[in-house]
């Protein structure tokens, strides 16, 4: 039989947060080091806060014009590459295959990821259950690539198991209750992560957060390891630390979801329902030595032989590597839409209906706003694939001086806050809408345009674009602690990396900001002084967390 023919790129760009404690750089460096001649490493995080986001895409755009690689592989997170930066690449190197990593479609797809996926030649997806639903949207070039495991990290290390439960994670969905019930029951549990510490209650069993070589160490270590399946919002979907887990041979107790019974049979790995449930299960494993390694060897087996990330992505490198690439257009939309200002709503509701009567779709400018050439198209787009009546999308709270320091999450911002603060949000320049919708309820938009605050926006007809498509120059909500909930504070990039380069005194930035307060930016200054007297807050702009 003849033996397969494997492909191996000649560069390949990886353009990642690649911190080497975090899973970015362990699931994706090796791996695709060895699938190549010469791999390049673009850290986006590190650069973003060293360089500032604007030098930092400059960057990139000439690291891909120098080596033209055959691949360049991205995870798109909130901002730092601009849309414009990934079409200059395009243009740039007509032959470099951009792909793109999306990890949480569950909560992110509707929002985020059919839109992103648009920009992208490939994209790798790790939520088998939703590869449908770029399918449903014609996006045709997806790869599923999980579980996401690097087994030349993540490994066993033939330690001796001294921990009988342990849980590595942060407090989030119901991980707190099932932890105090469990170590309120008397099982010998140790807990790890970042966020722990604000409950006094877990002090003699918190043991801090673990770097890389820390957490496959204690894994390896443990006799049983938790793994909950809720995300922050309380939804069951697919958890990578679980394959992680059984990749160092280690028993793993996981929080029951259908979905992976697609990937082990049973015997292969154990599930829990309810917290007695879980204690039931935990007592059980523990005194039956024999019967739980036996489940975590056939687990180990398969995971090394059929689902770690090597095996995928050389397949994925093998199947294009020699395809000729062909950077797709947008697709067309062929929709009208026409932008109303303050002066139209001064018109009779007569010459209104006159004005938009052949438009599709409406959109809005008031006071001042500038829009990101993308943005009509991508609401309209929003609107035609969803068939709901309002599109409503994220923003930048910009100066002239300082360009955006704020940048407002909009799916964040109606799943986290109250109706009242959710509306306090809300810029009527953020909305497109059907144009039928907008005659019927145009008493009500008018009203915005004379002072009333929107509250109109819900799940039912409106559909989020969780990308920053316009800047406005201020937000009604002061609310600092509700702020930092939905908003990223963007001009803490810019000092971090000013105090990194030790040039804070002679950067014009901090001069620029200077210039804003005294301007009468006085929502800057008060932003400025709360976010930078959080510790919390600076330790989320320059470290990571465990999941």
């Amino acid at each position: 039989m003849r033996k397969r023919e494997f492909f191996k790129a000649k560069k390949i760009i990886l353009a990642m947060s690649l911190d080497k404690n975090r899973s970015l750089y362990q699931n994706w460096y090796k791996p695709l080091k060895n699938l190549c001649k010469k791999l390049i490493l673009f850290d986006t995080r590190k650069n973003l806060l060293i360089q500032g986001q604007e030098s930092m895409n400059k960057h990139l755009l000439e690291l891909v014009e120098k080596e033209k690689p055959d691949y360049i592989f991205f995870y798109w997170t909130y901002d730092e590459v601009y849309l414009d930066t990934l079409i200059k690449i395009k243009e740039s190197s007509e032959t470099t295959k951009t792909v793109n990593f999306f990890s949480d479609d569950d909560t992110q797809f509707e929002s985020f990821s059919r839109y992103h996926a648009l920009f992208f030649d490939y994209n790798l997806m790790s939520q088998p259950n939703l590869v449908k639903n770029y399918k449903r949207e014609g996006i045709k070039n997806v790869f599923l690539i999980y579980p996401l495991v690097n087994i030349e990290d993540f490994k066993p290390l033939n330690l001796k198991k001294i921990y009988d439960v342990t849980f590595i994670g942060a407090p989030k969905a119901q991980r707190y209750a099932f932890i105090k019930f469990l170590m309120n029951k008397g099982i010998n549990i140790r807990l790890y992560g970042w966020g722990w510490d604000k409950y006094p209650e877990f002090k003699d069993i918190y043991h801090g957060p673990l770097d890389n070589s820390q957490l496959i160490k204690v894994i390896n270590q443990s006799k049983i390891v938790l793994s909950f399946s809720e995300n922050a919002y309380g939804q069951t979907h697919y958890k990578g630390r679980v394959y992680k887990i059984v990749a160092c041979k280690s028993f793993v107790l996981e929080q029951y979801f259908s979905g992976h019974r697609n990937f082990f049979n049973k015997g292969e790995l154990v599930m829990f329902k309810s917290k007695r449930d879980l204690l039931n299960k935990i007592n059980y494993y523990l005194e039956n030595d024999k019967e739980r390694e036996k489940i975590t060897e056939r687990a180990y087996k398969k995971i090394v032989k059929k689902y770690n990330i090597n095996i995928q992505l050389r397949r994925f490198i093998n199947k294009t590597l020699n395809k000729s690439v062909y950077h797709k257009e947008l697709p067309k939309l062929n929709k009208k839409i026409i932008t109303l200002n303050e002066r139209d709503f001064e018109l009779s509701i007569k010459r209104i209906k006159e004005k938009v009567e052949d438009a599709d779709y409406i959109s809005f400018s008031k006071d001042e706003c500038n829009a990101h050439f993308l943005r009509d198209y991508l609401q309209a787009y929003s609107l035609q694939r969803t068939k709901k009546k309002i599109s409503c999308c994220s923003y930048y709270v910009y100066s002239k001086l300082v360009g955006n320091y704020m940048y407002f999450f909009i799916d964040d911002a109606y799943r986290k806050l109250s109706s009242k603060n959710f509306a306090s949000c809300l810029n009527i320049n953020q909305l497109m809408v059907d144009k039928h919708y907008f005659i019927k309820n145009y008493t009500a938009f008018k009203k915005v345009f004379e002072g009333d605050e929107i509250s109109f926006i819900n799940e039912k007809n409106s559909v989020f674009v969780d990308i920053p498509l316009i800047q406005i120059k201020d937000v009604k909500i002061k609310d600092y602690k509700v702020m930092k909930e939905v908003f990223r504070f963007k001009f803490l990039y810019e000092i971090y990396s000013m105090l990194k380069q030790k040039s804070i005194l002679k950067n014009k930035y901090s001069y620029l900001l200077i210039m804003d307060v005294l301007r009468g930016n006085i929502s800057l200054l008060k932003f400025l002084i709360n976010a930078m007297m959080e510790q919390e807050k600076m330790k989320l702009v320059t470290g990571s967390r465990e999941s």
